[in-house]
């Protein structure tokens, strides 16, 4: 199945829509095809996915390029944009996907509760990593109020959690240039 090529057909029978799209390319310009580092704990790598988490991993290491590819974008979709990108505003969504695909997908929405905490004086999020309504409405709000302080904030942020990583000495530069990528595409 190619993924992008049949949008009806995703597992869940969900409709992918154009930010996903744009999003996950993003996501893939940024991920290596295959990387195996050692000093990565998530051992195997395919286009970012890592096979200490996605037991996809070991049927896409003997396929094509594209086909695992396609795979990536699958698991993408499902373990990372319904829960971290979908119901989110442009270039939120990105934002957010982005950083969880990186990140986490719990430490990537917590950031989001935290900021929005900060610019919504008239709502309080509970800060529990869930991106449910109550997140996305308000995020729609403050995308629609405060548009720029909330994707500087977010990426500030981002930038903040590298900086404290123990990985920071070999990984940080290859972190914060996809950060300042990031911010110029959106």
């Amino acid at each position: 199945m190619h993924f992008l090529k049949d949008l009806n057909t995703c597992k869940e029978g969900a409709m992918m829509d154009r930010d996903f799209e744009r999003a996950v390319e993003f996501v893939l310009a940024h991920e290596k095809y295959r990387a195996n580092d050692p000093h990565d704990p998530g051992g195997l790598t395919i286009w970012g996915l890592s096979s200490r988490y996605h037991p996809e991993v070991r049927k896409m290491k003997n396929m094509s390029k594209e086909d695992a590819k396609e795979i990536a974008k699958e698991v993408y979709y499902r373990e990372y944009w319904k829960r971290a990108g979908e119901g989110l505003r442009w270039p939120l969504s990105l934002i957010v996907f982005d950083t969880a695909v990186n990140m986490g997908v719990k430490r990537a929405v917590k950031m989001l509760q935290r900021i929005l905490n900060i610019y919504l004086f008239d709502i309080e999020l509970a800060v529990d990593g869930v991106l449910g309504p109550k997140t996305q409405r308000a995020a729609r709000e403050a995308m629609h109020t405060h548009y720029y302080p909330v994707c500087y904030a977010y990426t500030r942020e981002r930038i903040k959690k590298y900086l404290q990583s123990p990985k920071f000495k070999h990984f940080g530069r290859g972190w914060i240039r996809r950060v300042l990528d990031l911010e110029d595409y959106i």
